[in-house]
């Protein structure tokens, strides 16, 4: 059989010849040297979030999702609770059909991070989060994002352990006492 245009294929024991295993190599190479975290995370398959038991979903240049069963008014409150005991002051927000974006700024002189955060209204009581923080044009801070997500699901946490009523022992609710 002649080669296909211009492209010499060389036999070799596994299957792939000389080429195609060197552009197999290449791309490999490519995603595990470039600092794509999200790239080598995939290839290698150690999908950080999931293997955690965390629940951030990644996507291949870094941005996180995680979603949450909670309205999106009291994860946006959540987010913005988040935001500032980081720190990280909040730009501008908008509400939109879809949800809420909100665009916070934070750093030091030398170095901005930008993190933008999308609020997705799925349903009345689910909202998914996306979140990309930006460390100049081509960086992805994934850790950050990482954080920002462990934070409002903490919140989250908090805020329904507070709306939850406490159980007596006998496994009714608990009253407030009696006034004489």
């Amino acid at each position: 059989m002649p080669p296909m245009s211009g492209m010499a294929l060389i036999p070799s024991r596994h299957g792939l010849g000389f080429i195609q295993g060197t552009y197999l190599l290449g791309l490999l190479s490519l995603c595990l040297l470039s600092g794509c975290v999200g790239a080598s995370s995939l290839v290698l398959g150690a999908g950080a979030g999931t293997a955690t038991g965390s629940g951030v979903s990644y996507t291949m240049d870094s941005i996180a999702y995680k979603t949450f069963t909670s309205p999106l008014d009291t994860v946006a409150e959540a987010t913005r609770a988040t935001l500032k005991s980081m720190e990280f002051p909040i730009r501008w927000e908008s509400r939109n059909t879809s949800g809420v974006d909100i665009m916070a700024k934070a750093g030091n002189p030398s170095e901005t991070l930008e993190v933008e955060i999308d609020l997705e209204l799925l349903s009345p009581q689910v909202t998914r989060m996306r979140i990309v923080a930006n460390r100049g044009f081509f960086l992805k801070d994934a850790a950050t994002a990482t954080e920002i997500i462990r934070l409002v699901s903490m919140q989250l946490d908090e805020r329904e352990r507070a709306a939850t009523p406490v159980q007596g022992q006998a496994g009714q609710v608990s009253a407030p006492p009696a006034k004489p």
